[in-house]
């Protein structure tokens, strides 16, 4: 289950930076929530669904 559920939040994570990118802003903007939202879901790609390092 915890696998589903990390799954389900990485994807929504990349349709985030793909909607940041459809918005009516400046494109440093962009390039900074990309990062932003990125870099918090690595923080999650790295960790497995049961908190043990996943590399």
């Amino acid at each position: 289950m915890g696998t589903i559920i990390w799954l389900i939040g990485t994807v929504l994570a990349i349709m985030a930076v793909m909607d940041v990118f459809k918005k009516n802003i400046s494109t440093g903007w962009k390039i900074i929530w990309s990062v932003l939202l990125l870099v918090t879901e690595m923080e999650k790609v790295f960790l497995h669904p049961g908190g043990t390092l996943f590399l």
